[in-house]
């Protein structure tokens, strides 16, 4: 870098005007694009066409630097008005951003496996409940499943799709340490990396068959920095539900759908017209009344309503204290974030964490660093033991809930009424749950470098994980509707108490020893081999007991019942030795092999072991000679291959699956000496039970372009899960269920792109745009079923598939009810208004056949629900102090059958909520293009069908984003080194052809049992 500066100043005590010009190292040309940024602020100017630039800066030291991509960036001190004319470099070495890999890191450049960073920019500013939540749809073919809005409730993720049938789901290490991601503050997170192919993560072994995401949290930087964040959030309830708010009506409706059922009427005629004088002048009526000493209501509950919040509030607040020297570096944080839940009454669920991290490096020595870091994650909830927003939208519109002012009955005012759906009640005096876990991770390690080629790591770490729960559901007084009896007070309730515990200990210890050759010279070598051990101790105890003493005593040694007391503990282990070995000729073509010997407790001695080998390598097109012609606006040109195979050992919670099991209890009978307790008999188990075998081919290309402006890559794979336990079929007289063996196979095949475009404009605008895109299908390849059932896996099954019958449509007329085919295996009393089913294979009945394969009656694959084509894309605008940032995420392709149970709130009069569009969209004989057929109790015409599949692809504008970076001039008055202010909201927008009230993204467990939100934010940072 060159510095030139004028030699005429004068001294200003206010802020100062500087000018300047920034070229081009080697050809001296203007460089238009450069943003020139005051240090500590927010606040500076980009250079125009010609490279010129002009900036008010305040009097006394400043530090300006300078920034373009494909350019060493530039730090110069100035304390003075002038002209600058700063010369740039090229950045030869700006595509060797490093980034952290298995047990270490390595140069972006010279990755030969399917790797993918993103940094905590992603997370920052976001009204988000966990780290899951933020990096939704950030990284292609990274799915992350949120279920619903419950914050105690971890969102799922899943790596390049369907892992086994035996379930799995990616390695998550936070600082090369195993920890449940949605624990840690994601204020705390520096980057996430994602290692998705057998080539890049096989290093982990037995637990990295199906990805791993590595977490790196924040570090320290040179001097003292002090950071505050705080952040408010309102949250709203994504309820899409429009009950019928007409009591007549609605009660006149279910009176119909009752006589077709040929049913007594469900509301007798005396109440029907008391019901009617009500509504046809509810103003001058009163909404209730006394009959013969029962109680009736009239008036509408608007329970959906009044009961769903408007807004719920959600707090977070942060505070981190960091530096560095040449000695040390530290970084410590405190996070505390409190989150009300959706329902709007004092009994409402409540959820806190709270977040410690205390990290630091201490070069004690010039060959010897010792790191020290404590983790500790803690929550609390408390949430209604009984009560459940289902019971919202199953209630119908004229039911009573809350006791008046009844003259003569002035004494039980405020209470409430005895109904099937008490969720008032239960939310005031029917118990609460409360969850605490205490979840902390001590680590200490040490680093050796003996030489200048020659490194030596070792680190331990122990974690101790507390969770306790208390489920209460005491007594609770209700009133019954019939006011003539003398006490009308009923006892409602379960009366009984449940308490759990439990203890895990958890250790890893890691050893590894690099060497690295290079010496700028054509070749390039980096090896490193390691040791990992880790034990895993699980005790658990739960406690039962009911009859409180009393009701105001809400604790298990406060019952009067029987004390029940059950319990268990297991334990598990690993210990492996793992490889990597790197190449690289004439920074051209490289070579990696990775692999591990592992071993698992999970398994019989003698077939616990298992060697996972992978290999991959690159061709760096763009450094051949040939290639010249190109790299005037060609960065980068790889092409990238690898072959991995590792082992699965997760089955879930079945630490012991080679060991025949005898289950204990207690029978129903009752002899003198109290309950007869019995063991089962053990199962069989196989005696060559061993790993389910994971191999991934990739093959990927990366390109950039225009000084890393624009980059982009793209990959291909296929995963195949191998000797996958399943159960065989063994003849009855084995009398017993048959043994899990190793026996099935899988194939998932798949590809993902990124596109990445960064850019700085003369004008003073940056922006940058950010898209991913994936897809995956996954096929059983292998599995004994000789019946061909559908009821279970099959050779050739696309996992997914939804079965069912084809719609012909809705029975318009007698005539077309007449040449109806039998139908009677669906359901009875087929009528017009109903739905006709297509014959397809025309013997006149409509069925399932046998459910095979060969014979499946009438049905077929009308669909699959796995998600196809997920994208996501971010886009950022900057100008001077100003940003704006939006996200968007969603779901190209996917099919969704909604449930017929009553927690779906789909098809008619599944739930007694009585909602408008059941009205509108139901077949009568003055709407016959209706949606739905001529509303009825039955659910005969809802079995799965190609009428009512449900299209569940969808686009959310996930999060966005303003904020304002205040003037340096300003902070500087009060010692501050920044600070910024910004608005955001999540979740405010979606487009999606899915049908009312579903919602594409939180529907595929079918029960809506806590809503989505949409959230709205304001914070503040500050730098001190």
């Amino acid at each position: 870098m060159s510095l030139f500066l004028g030699s005429t100043f004068c001294s200003l005590a206010q802020d100062l005007t500087l000018k300047g010009k920034v070229v081009e190292e080697d050809s001296q040309s203007e460089l238009p694009g450069v943003a020139v940024i005051l240090q500590g602020t927010g606040s500076g100017t980009v250079t125009g066409i010609n490279g010129e630039f002009e900036l008010s800066i305040p009097s006394g030291e400043n530090v300006l630097t300078f920034s373009l991509l494909g350019y060493i960036k530039q730090e110069v001190s100035v304390n003075s008005n002038g002209f600058l004319e700063i010369v740039m470099e090229p950045d030869i070495k700006s595509m060797e951003e490093v980034v952290v890999v298995g047990f270490g890191t390595q140069k972006k450049v010279n990755l030969t496996g399917a790797v993918d960073v993103v940094n905590s920019e992603r997370l920052e500013n976001r009204p988000i409940a966990n780290v899951g939540e933020g990096l939704q749809g950030v990284i292609p073919n990274l799915n992350v499943t949120v279920t619903n809005g419950d914050p105690t409730q971890s969102p799922q993720f899943n790596i390049r799709g369907f892992e086994s049938i035996n379930g799995g789901s990616p390695l998550i290490l936070v600082d090369n340490v195993p920890m449940d991601i949605n624990r840690i503050n994601p204020d705390d997170i520096k980057s996430v990396t994602v290692l998705k192919d057998g080539a890049a993560s096989a290093i982990y072994g037995a637990r990295a068959a199906f990805g791993v995401i590595l977490i790196e949290t924040k570090r320290g930087k040179k001097g003292i920095d002090v950071r505050i964040g705080t952040q408010l959030s309102w949250n709203q309830p994504i309820f899409k539900v429009d009950p019928i708010d007409n009591g007549y009506e609605y009660a006149e409706l279910r009176n119909q759908l009752s006589a077709k059922d040929g049913q007594s009427p469900y509301y007798n005629l005396e109440y029907m017209d008391r019901l009617k004088v009500y509504w046809d002048d509810p103003d001058n009526n009163s909404p209730y009344a006394v009959v013969d000493g029962q109680f009736e209501n009239y008036g509408y509950n608007d329970m959906a309503n009044s009961l769903m919040a408007s807004t719920s509030p959600r707090q977070k607040y942060d505070l981190s204290i960091s530096g560095a020297s040449d000695k040390a570096n530290y970084y410590t944080s405190v996070g505390i974030f409190n989150n009300d839940g959706y329902i709007n009454h004092a009994g409402n669920d409540n959820f806190k964490r709270y977040n410690v991290l205390l990290k630091g490096d201490f070069k004690v020595l010039d060959w010897l660093t010792i790191d020290q870091q404590v983790t500790t994650n803690m929550q609390k909830s408390d949430k209604s033991s009984a009560a459940n927003i289902n019971d919202v939208i199953r209630t119908e519109p004229i039911r009573p809930f809350e006791v008046p002012f009844i003259e003569g009955y002035e004494q039980y005012e405020g209470m409430y009424w005895d109904n099937p759906f008490l969720i008032l009640p239960q939310l005031e005096n029917g118990g609460r749950r409360k969850e605490s876990n205490s979840d902390v991770w001590l680590k200490t390690g040490l680093t050796i470098n003996p030489s200048k080629r020659w490194t030596l790591t070792s680190s331990f770490s122990y974690n101790f994980f507390n969770r306790t729960i208390e489920n209460a559901r005491p007594h609770y007084e209700t009133l019954s509707l019939d006011l003539s009896q003398n006490n009308p007070v009923l006892i409602e309730g379960e009366d009984k108490i449940t308490t759990e515990s439990a203890y895990n200990q958890y250790y890893v210890w890691n050893s590894f020893v690099e060497y690295l050759y290079d010496e700028g010279t054509d070749h390039y070598f980096k090896g490193m081999m390691g040791y990992n051990q880790e034990w895993d101790y699980n005790m658990s105890l739960i406690g039962r007991s009911s009859t409180f003493i009393s009701p105001s005593i809400i604790d298990i040694s406060a019952t009067s019942g029987l004390q029940e007391v059950g319990g268990g503990k297991t334990q598990a282990a690993l210990r492996g030795a793992f490889y990597r070995l790197n190449y690289i000729y004439k920074e051209k073509y490289l070579f990696e092999t990775n692999g591990r010997y592992d071993g698992t407790s999970r398994f019989p001695e003698e077939d616990r072991y298992g060697f996972f080998p992978s290999f991959s390598v690159g061709w760096r097109l763009i450094n051949e000679p040939w290639m010249n012609f190109a790299q005037e606006v060609m960065d980068n040109f790889k092409v990238r291959a690898s072959y991995g195979s590792l082992g699965n050992q997760m089955l879930g919670n079945n630490f012991y699956p080679y060991i025949p099991s005898m289950n204990s209890g207690f029978t129903r009978y009752v002899m003198s000496s109290g309950p007869t307790p019995f063991i089962n008999m053990p199962g069989i188990v196989s005696p060559s039970l061993t790993w389910e075998k994971v191999v991934t081919k990739n093959f990927g290309v990366d390109l950039g372009f225009f000084s890393g402006k624009l980059t982009s890559s793209f990959d291909i794979y296929t995963r195949e899960t191998k000797e996958m336990l399943m159960r065989k079929e063994y003849p009855d007289i084995l009398g017993t269920s048959a043994p899990q063996e190793n026996a099935a196979d899988l194939k998932t095949t798949g590809w993902e792109v990124r596109v990445q475009w960064r850019d700085h404009l003369p004008s003073g605008f940056s922006y940058n745009i950010d898209f991913n895109l994936s897809d995956w299908t996954s096929e059983i390849t292998k599995y004994e079923n000789p019946t061909g059932a559908l009821n279970e896996y099959y050779i050739g099954q696309q996992i997914g598939e939804i079965w069912g019958y084809e719609t012909v449509g809705i029975i318009q007329d007698e005539e077309q009810l007449t040449n109806l085919p039998d139908q009677t295996r669906l359901g009875d009393n087929w009528q017009v208004g109903d739905i006709e089913f297509r014959d397809v294979n025309g013997d006149g009945i409509i069925s399932q056949g046998n459910n095979t394969l060969e014979d499946s009656g009438d049905r077929s694959i009308i669909g699959n629900n796995t998600p196809r084509y997920s994208f996501g894309l971010n886009t950022g605008l900057n100008y001077k102090n100003f940003s704006l940032s939006l996200f968007f995420q969603g779901v190209g392709k996917r099919d969704y059958y909604p449930s017929t149970g009553n927690w779906t709130w789909f098809f008619p009069w599944r739930s007694y909520n009585g909602d408008k569009s059941w009205i509108e969209d139901s077949w009568t004989e003055g709407n016959r293009d209706a949606y739905f057929p001529e509303m009825q109790f039955s659910n005969k015409n809802f079995t799965p069908q190609t009428r009512f599949l449900q299209n569940a692809s969808y686009v959310r504008l996930k999060n966005i984003n303003i904020s304002y970076s205040l003037p340096m001039t300003l902070l500087s008055r009060v010692g501050l080194k920044g600070a910024s202010i910004y608005v955001g909201a999540q979740n405010i927008w979606e487009y999606s052809t899915i049908r009312k009230p579903l919602d594409p993204e939180y529907i595929f467990d079918n029960s809506i049992d806590y809503p989505l939100f949409r959230s709205y934010t304001v914070g503040l940072n500050i730098n001190l």
